[in-house]
């Protein structure tokens, strides 16, 4: 990398700073996402699609949580692991059909 582009990107301590105190929840089943991690997550449940939606709207990050089980189709708080990683979207895309 150029020494530019080294001192223009954010520090790991700068992006925890601006997260707010509450972000919108999105549970993912099977997967765990690790910090740096880049992966596809195929979003369909109202509720999580809300989620992503005010996400990208406030320009905050999304706390994803890996549920405990992946049969749980509405699952709540006790459903969901505590510890989870803050995410930003790189490239939403929005499939055709999908609803809103």
């Amino acid at each position: 990398m150029k020494q530019k582009e080294i001192a223009k990107q954010e520090t790991v301590a700068e992006k925890i700073e601006r997260i707010p105190e509450i972000v919108p929840v999105l549970p993912v089943r099977d997967i765990v996402v690790y910090p740096a991690m880049i992966v596809p997550l195929f979003v369909g449940r109202d509720k999580s699609v809300l989620a992503v939606e005010e996400a990208l709207a406030k320009e905050i990050p999304l706390l994803l949580l890996t549920q405990r089980s992946a049969t749980v189709d509405d699952p709540g708080p006790d459903d969901l692991f505590l510890i989870g990683t803050a995410s930003e979207s790189l490239q939403p895309l929005r499939l055709p059909g999908q609803r809103r």
